[in-house]
């Protein structure tokens, strides 16, 4: 009797004690409950959310070309600002319009149209100087109008002009870019019938462009 009731006594025992090691278990195993109370954040964590997806406004700058030129019964306007924006330090691209207006005695001729551009920075700070030279590559889309032989004219060109640049810094927030490009698409027998076609800055297909680009 005395030994059945020892082993009553285990087995008793061993229930309690596995009853106790299943609810230890358990309780191990739930998800600590969420606070209201979130975590802290960092200065870090701050910068980049609040910079993340958004464009930097420091990275956008301002370029063109704007000239003009009055003289002995013969007029020329130009004007073709662009928008760009620094993707890296290396490459950047932008768009903006293109209007050109001539003017010779009782001819008159203007050009309106759109260009795109990508720029590849491919060495720095050549010579100690703060130079760079860089890849260029272009698009212009451009709508030409005049009265040659007295008789209204319109006709559509495309251009891909490419080349090399070369920049150099005037101060902290100004470039001046000079660049030598040829235009791709150059045909010099197309729209032969209106003169400003290969007029102006464009020679056997050869584009020289230059200017000083600000930024913000």
């Amino acid at each position: 009797m005395p030994r059945i009731c020892s082993l009553g006594l285990l087995l008793f025992t061993l229930i309690i004690a596995g009853l106790l090691a299943t609810n230890t278990l358990y309780a191990q195993r739930q998800p600590v409950p969420r606070t209201n109370t979130p975590p802290a954040r960092t200065n870090t964590d701050n910068n980049q959310q609040n910079t993340s997806g958004k464009f930097d406004r420091s990275r956008f700058f301002v370029e063109g070309n704007i000239g003009f030129n009055f003289g002995g019964g013969f007029g020329f306007v130009s004007a073709s600002p662009v928008l760009g924006y620094r993707f890296t330090n290396r490459f950047s691209a932008g768009a903006g319009p293109i209007f050109e207006y001539y003017r010779f005695s009782s001819y008159k001729g203007r050009v309106l149209g759109g260009r795109t551009f990508a720029r590849f920075q491919a060495f720095e700070n050549l010579f100690n100087t703060g130079g760079n030279l860089f890849l260029h590559g272009q698009y212009d889309f451009l709508n030409y109008k005049d009265n040659n032989l007295y008789e209204e004219k319109a006709a559509t060109a495309h251009r891909l002009p490419v080349g090399l640049g070369y920049g150099q810094p005037l101060g902290r927030a100004a470039r001046f870019n000079l660049m030598v490009l040829y235009d791709m698409l150059y045909n010099r027998y197309r729209n032969s019938d209106i003169p400003i076609y290969n007029f102006g800055y464009v020679y056997n297909g050869f584009i020289i462009q230059g200017g000083v680009n600000f930024g913000f």
